[in-house]
């Protein structure tokens, strides 16, 4: 991803509303917007494994909508871990209706291959130290090399990482397609114990 798309999508990171989960109940029913950044501690070394994912659109024209699937996480290979001054700790899949909530679909999101899957996870850290963690979903955005800078995007931000899950916003773009499709929200993943 060139520099300056990644530095406008971590602008777009801090402008995004934020999510977390609440007690104990599942992430469909207990997914609530929050406000405040990813703590500076926060890791996403833990991140593996397989989620109930939510995700509620509060933007867009399919605002006030809800959407539940399956996020799986797993390792990046380490061939594939550096990517333009951040990292790709983390590849995976999505099963989810991405459009019941307004947000585009960049290719597949079944897709398994290290250098496109349809998830992948990026960490980056800030001279301070401060992280920012967002997920990327569609093989499309994930492809390594040129992309065009006015594609389309499903982009979500990690505000709220914990042993049961992860929580934040979420913004997706058509690009410069018309008419104009943009959509915000929030989500959450609640890990499923095996």
């Amino acid at each position: 991803m060139p520099p300056r798309r990644w530095n406008l999508l971590l602008a777009a990171a801090a402008l995004t509303g934020c999510a977390t989960l609440r007690g104990h109940a599942s992430a469909s029913d207990g997914c609530r917007p929050v406000e405040g950044p990813l703590p500076l501690g926060a890791t996403t070394a833990g991140m593996g494994g397989t989620y109930a994912f939510t995700m509620v659109a509060t933007d867009g024209a399919r605002a006030g909508k809800r959407v539940t699937g399956r996020l799986v996480l797993a390792p990046q290979d380490s061939a594939w871990l550096a990517v333009e001054g951040a990292a790709q700790p983390f590849r995976g899949t999505a099963d989810i209706a991405l459009e019941d909530v307004g947000a585009v679909r960049m290719g597949d999101l079944a897709a398994a291959e290290p250098g496109a899957p349809g998830v992948a996870v990026y960490e980056q850290h800030a001279p301070s130290g401060a992280p920012t963690v967002l997920l990327r979903l569609g093989a499309g955005s994930n492809a390594r090399g040129a992309q065009p800078f006015d594609a389309g995007f499903t982009t979500l931000f990690v505000r709220r990482i914990t042993d049961e899950g992860f929580a934040g916003g979420w913004r997706s773009s058509a690009g410069s397609t018309y008419p104009i499709r943009q959509a915000q929200g929030y989500f959450c993943a609640e890990r499923v114990r095996p």
